[in-house]
């Protein structure tokens, strides 16, 4: 009888107000009795409300406790003891499981949920590398590369482990503000389903400071120039590559260069290579020039001496060169000057002469060179010669005109022949020099200066004078003034005459005429 009623209290649904399952916390509302090892009754001593026929079993729900009703006392079973325990409640399972153990005192315990598992991480990641050069002016870029597939980036670039602001993209352009710091870059990848992971690159070298180098000088062949590094990182170590059209040329590793016949009508270019320790390595490398023209160094040809005229010596160009001309005084444009030639006038003294020859063609560097300075300019007027070009007669040169602190010397001529001797000022006319043309040249030097010498215009051929004086006390007359004049009586005495050798002349005269002129007559004796 208790074994049917078993199977029927499991066949039947429990009512909805039991079926409802107690939380395992939640302690029970009376103390049980305690359990023991004895067999226990499946039914209780009390009686369970009976369960009415209107309302509709509910049917079980998966994991929910399956409550035992009591049976209706029958004579069996009125001699079970009142004192026997709770009658365990039977669960149903909707797998295969044991069900859990029930907890004394309560209805039946309920099975709780699992806890979630936590995601795991990326499976496959790499480490982050950096390409470019640690160079300011250059941009860096983070390459995450080797990741599961799907998976986002987020980019942080560092300097000196510092996060830089805003830099979040997968480049960083480098400016001066990143010199001497070490960059990296911190990389966050997210992979649906899975944590995110973050990863960080190696440091690059310290940033260097760099600046296109420049090419200072005229780029033509014969003439220096000069590699100009700019602005680098302080303590930087240079090296120098001169090329011509691309190619390095041997042995040109300085910071200046001078092209040569081998460069003409090719371009320059200069690689500028910075290295400190620590730092990234530069090479940077210039705009190329203009092809270099063959060009020839101005000359000026000529006496820098007013009135005369200098004329430009230009030399051997690449062909097809148009050149011009400009003449400068003290390094000053002379107005008007532009051609080949320039006379010196007076206003040009004192002054040094140049002249600046300007050489163009189409894609070649225009170049521009200036002579050397002449001399200073020097007024050297030709000297004139005062006094009468007669025998016995002082001429004297005149040097009037020459700067202010120029020396002279002289040397007379006749007839164009050097008088031995005659290198003063003044010149007394010998008696030999009758007949013939005097000239006097004159030398003038001064520092800065040209040394010039100039030659007067000759005198006329030298004649005897009419009257001669003799010196104070002479006893007679040059023969080619015979006639001996006194003054004392104006007496003029001839040669043979009986006064004649007793006769100390005051006058000679070459003719009776000239003696007569003078006032004098002649002797009767």
């Amino acid at each position: 009888m208790v074994a049917a009623l078993v199977v029927a209290a499991l066949l039947s649904p429990a009512p909805a107000a039991l079926a409802a399952p107690v939380p395992d916390s939640a302690p029970s509302s009376a103390p049980g009795p305690q359990p023991t090892d004895e067999p226990r009754s499946l039914v209780s001593a009390t009686s369970a409300p009976s369960i009415p026929e209107s309302v509709p079993p509910a049917p079980p729900r998966a994991g929910s406790p399956i409550p035992v009703p009591t049976p209706t006392p029958t004579p069996e079973t009125a001699t079970t003891t009142a004192t026997s325990t709770p009658s365990p409640t039977l669960t149903a399972s909707p797998t295969p499981t044991a069900s859990p153990t029930p907890t004394p005192g309560r209805l039946s315990p309920a099975i709780e949920p699992t806890a979630a598992a936590a995601p795991a991480p990326i499976p496959t990641t790499t480490t982050p590398r950096i390409t470019g050069s640690a160079v300011a002016g250059t941009t860096l870029t983070a390459s995450a590369t080797g990741w599961s597939t799907g998976t986002r980036f987020a980019f942080q670039w560092l300097a000196d482990g510092a996060e830089l602001t805003g830099a979040t993209s997968a480049t960083l352009p480098l400016t001066a503000t990143h010199s001497g710091k070490a960059i990296s870059v911190r990389v966050t990848g997210s992979l649906a389903g899975h944590t995110p992971v973050t990863r960080v690159s190696a440091s690059t070298l310290r940033v260097m400071s760099a600046a296109v180098p420049t090419i200072g000088g005229t780029a033509a062949v014969g003439s220096a120039v000069t590699a100009r590094v700019g602005g680098w990182t302080g303590g930087t170590s240079f090296s120098y590559q001169w090329k011509a059209d691309g190619r390095p040329i041997a042995g040109a590793t300085s910071a200046k260069f001078t092209a040569t016949s081998s460069e003409a009508g090719k371009r320059l270019t200069v690689t500028v290579t910075g290295t400190k320790p620590g730092h990234a390595t530069a090479s940077l490398s210039s705009s190329a020039t203009a092809k270099l023209p063959t060009t020839a160094s101005a000359k000026v040809a000529g006496t820098a001496v007013v009135g005369a005229a200098l004329t430009a010596s230009t030399g051997a160009w690449t062909k097809g060169t148009s050149l011009r001309y400009q003449w400068q005084a003290d390094g000053t444009a002379i107005p008007g000057a532009t051609g080949t030639t320039l006379t010196l006038a007076a206003g040009h003294t004192g002054k040094r002469i140049t002249v600046a020859i300007t050489g163009a063609l189409t894609g070649y560097t225009t170049v521009t060179t200036v002579s050397a300075a002449t001399l200073r300019v020097a007024a050297a007027p030709a000297p004139t010669i005062s006094g009468r070009a007669t025998v016995a007669q002082t001429l004297t040169a005149r040097t009037g005109g020459w700067a202010g602190g120029t020396t002279f010397t002289y040397q007379w001529y006749a007839n164009g022949s050097k008088i031995a001797g005659a290198t003063g000022s003044t010149y007394r006319i010998p008696e030999s020099a009758y007949g013939k043309k005097i000239t006097v040249s004159v030398t003038g030097s001064q520092a800065g200066f040209p040394t010039l010498t100039r030659s007067s215009t000759p005198t006329a051929a030298v004649n005897y004078p009419g009257r001669f004086t003799p010196p104070k006390g002479a006893t007679s007359c040059p023969s080619w003034a015979p006639i001996k004049g006194n003054a004392d009586s104006g007496i003029y005495h001839m040669p043979g005459g009986r006064y004649y050798n007793a006769t100390k002349p005051e006058d000679c005269f070459r003719t009776e005429a000239d003696a007569v002129r003078a006032g004098y007559r002649k002797s009767r004796a």
